[in-house]
């Protein structure tokens, strides 16, 4: 059986930056860990922030999601290591 990793919640201050995108429909230019923990890039549109069983999440315009913890830098901003 394959087991999640553990979720690490990312820095407070950072979610008032993915919650004004949200509003503000801003297209973001995405650097996160894949899969495989390998760096990957995308742009997409943040529709929601959800969490499920006490992970959070966003999830993007064409209707995937991510978790948080995954996040390296959205728009200039980082993400990976500033945790709460």
């Amino acid at each position: 059986m394959n087991k999640a990793k553990p979720y690490n919640p990312i820095n407070c201050s950072l979610y008032d930056y993915l919650e004004a995108w949200a509003v503000t429909q801003t297209p973001c230019k995405v650097t996160y860990l894949d899969a495989q923990n390998k760096e990957a890039y995308f742009t997409k549109t943040i529709v929601d922030l959800y969490i499920k069983d006490k992970v959070e999440y966003v999830k993007w315009n064409d209707g995937s999601s991510l978790r948080l913890d995954q996040l390296i830098e959205i728009n200039g901003v980082r993400f990976w290591g500033m945790t709460c």
